[in-house]
C-alpha cells in the first residue's frame, strides 16, 4: 500500500521531500512521523475500517493530506468532506458535533500534532473491499458517488505509473486537487516512487514552481490551462523536463 513505500522513503531518504505548500517543505521523515500522529490519534478515537467511509474536513491543505495518508494506513475507506453521505465526517471546522459529524478541538490537534509519533503498521485489508469514495465532477448537476476499491486505487496506479509518470520524479503538481480521480491517484503514486507532491498552489504560484523545479508532472483541467496560460508572464522559462496531463 502507498503508506508501507511512505515509511519505506522514510527512512532510506529522510530529508527526500515528500510534500511543498505555499507555506511550508515537508520531509519524508516528517511525513511519516506526522501520518503515524494522525493514524494513532484517529485510531484512539474509535475510527477503523468498521466505522465505514470516513471524510476529514479541513482547510489546511498538509493536513489534509496528512489525514487522508493515516487512514490508508489504518485501512480505513476514505470519503471527501463534501459528500453528505460519508458514515463518518471528523472536522476542525467550527460547528455541532453530531453522532455522524464530529468537530476535533484546536486543543486535540495541538495535542496530536505535538506527540511523540510510534511506527503504525500498515492495516491487514482484503483488496477488494471499500478504499476510497469520491464524487463525480457534478456534469449531470448532483454529483455521483464514485467508490473504488484498494485493488482498483492500485491498479490504476500501475497503469498511470506506466503511462504518465514513466519514471519521472522531481515535483508532481495535480491542480484538481486530492479529491479528484486524477490528484488522488496520482499524489498516491507521487509517494510511492519517492517523488513531491506540490499542494494548494494557485496558478500565479505554479508559474514559479514551473521554473524553479527540472523535473515533474504537471495535471490540469482544461479550464485550469486556460487559467495557467493567462497567468504566464513576459518572458516565462520552464524547466525542459516538465510532462502535462489532462483530463
Amino acid at each position: 500500500m502507498p503508506d508501507t513505500y511512505v515509511a519505506y522513503h522514510a527512512l532510506a531518504r529522510p530529508r527526500a521531500v515528500a510534500v511543498i505548500t505555499p507555506n511550508r517543505r515537508v520531509t519524508y521523515a516528517q511525513f511519516d512521523a506526522d501520518v503515524n500522529r494522525f493514524a494513532a490519534a484517529f485510531r484512539a478515537l474509535g475510527v477503523s475500517p468498521a466505522t465505514g467511509v470516513v471524510s476529514f474536513d479541513t482547510r489546511r491543505v498538509y493536513r489534509y493530506h496528512v489525514a487522508l495518508m493515516a487512514m490508508i494506513r489504518l485501512g480505513v475507506a476514505a470519503g471527501v468532506a463534501s459528500d453528505p453521505s460519508c458514515d463518518l465526517k471528523l472536522s476542525d471546522q467550527p460547528g455541532a458535533t453530531t453522532e455522524r459529524v464530529w468537530r476535533l478541538s484546536p486543543a486535540w490537534f495541538a495535542t496530536v500534532e505535538a506527540a511523540e509519533p510510534v511506527p503504525i503498521p500498515s492495516a491487514p485489508r482484503d483488496l477488494d473491499t471499500l478504499g476510497r469514495v469520491m464524487l463525480s465532477s457534478g456534469t449531470t448537476k448532483v454529483p455521483r458517488r464514485v467508490p473504488s476499491s484498494w485493488r482498483h486505487r492500485l491498479d490504476r496506479m500501475a497503469s498511470s505509473n506506466a503511462t504518465d509518470a514513466r519514471g519521472r520524479l522531481g515535483v508532481w503538481a495535480m491542480q484538481p486537487g486530492i479529491d479528484s480521480g486524477l490528484g488522488y491517484g496520482h499524489s498516491l503514486l507521487c509517494w510511492t516512487l519517492g517523488a513531491t507532491v506540490a499542494a494548494g498552489f494557485s496558478a500565479a504560484e505554479l508559474v514559479l514552481l514551473l521554473e524553479r523545479n527540472p523535473q515533474g508532472l504537471l495535471g490540469l483541467t482544461p479550464t485550469q490551462l486556460q487559467v495557467l496560460l493567462d497567468a504566464l508572464p513576459p518572458g516565462f522559462e520552464p524547466k525542459p523536463d516538465c510532462r502535462v496531463i489532462m483530463s
